[in-house]
């Protein structure tokens, strides 16, 4: 309980200051201040942050203490129960004072500021790309679906009864192609043609998606009066969160692929057999 009280803390109070927020008070437990703080020793609060000036700790702080671009000094008759942070800045500690938790002091230099700041800029971006992504891939798959209305019920029997199958074949049809492909580009000349022949795998892979979404989504709502589209949606919205998982997410991704790949494939194979027979 007091780990979760410590974490939440010192986690509210360092987004306080990363917003600059004005100097406040709140119930008289935890003090953010922007101008040089003297605590007296007969002073008592939970948590204690003191933005771009230094710090004399001379009272009790029962769950952090933090000083960002400033020195914090901990006199003898300080008694801290919780951590100690210190960006950019010194800490003095005097003897006979109390540090129950650890201290941490870190100093940046202008270099090592500009990258933590374009690699929290690259990580923001990529989170952000792959929520728009998801949101695209996810509006995409409704709408192949309502475009497809039955058809996409259509294949669900030879997703369950063909699984395998359809596998083997997805995966066979789409080493063929790279294979193809990358010999097209070796050739330079043949690029447009290799872009032309990843447009077919990757409406498969829609197709597939919409198919393989809609049969989790009934899995989902065993209701038939539940309307297709919203099946696709939560049946693609899952498969999409799964998409997102490290590692994990990449092979799933491969293999509904693969899975959409075999199944259009297939389909078309089917197709043709039943027009031979007529």
């Amino acid at each position: 309980m007091y780990n979760r009280k410590l974490f939440m803390s010192v986690l509210m109070m360092l987004l306080l200051a990363i917003i600059f927020v004005n100097p406040a008070y709140a119930m008289d437990k935890n003090i953010l201040n922007e101008k040089k703080t003297v605590m007296p020793p007969k002073e008592k609060v939970d948590n204690i942050i003191v933005i771009g000036h230094d710090i004399d700790i001379k009272g009790k702080v029962d769950v952090s203490a933090i000083v960002i671009n400033g020195n914090m000094r901990i006199s003898k008759t300080a008694k801290i129960n919780g951590i100690v942070i210190v960006l950019n800045g010194n800490v003095h500690q005097e003897q006979g004072s109390y540090v129950k938790e650890n201290i941490l002091a870190l100093k940046f230099t202008n270099d090592a500021l500009n990258h933590l700041l374009v690699g929290a800029a690259l990580l923001l971006t990529s989170w952000i790309l792959r929520f728009v992504l998801s949101v695209i891939f996810v509006l995409l798959t409704v709408l192949t679906g309502l475009l497809l209305k039955n058809r996409t019920e259509q294949g669900i029997p030879m997703f369950k009864q063909q699984t395998g199958k359809v596998f083997l074949v997805g995966i066979i049809t789409c080493f063929v192609l790279l294979a193809i492909m990358l010999l097209l580009i070796i050739t330079i000349i043949g690029i447009p043609i290799a872009i032309i022949l990843a447009i077919p795998p990757l409406l498969a892979f829609l197709i597939g998606l919409s198919i393989i979404s809609r049969y989790l989504g009934e899995k989902l709502f065993s209701n038939s009066y539940t309307a297709g589209w919203i099946k696709v949606f939560a049946g693609s919205f899952l498969l999409i969160s799964v998409f997102n998982f490290p590692f994990f997410g990449g092979i799933a991704l491969l293999c509904v692929f693969w899975f959409s790949n075999g199944l259009l494939v297939l389909w078309f194979i089917n197709k043709l057999g039943r027009k031979r027979k007529k």
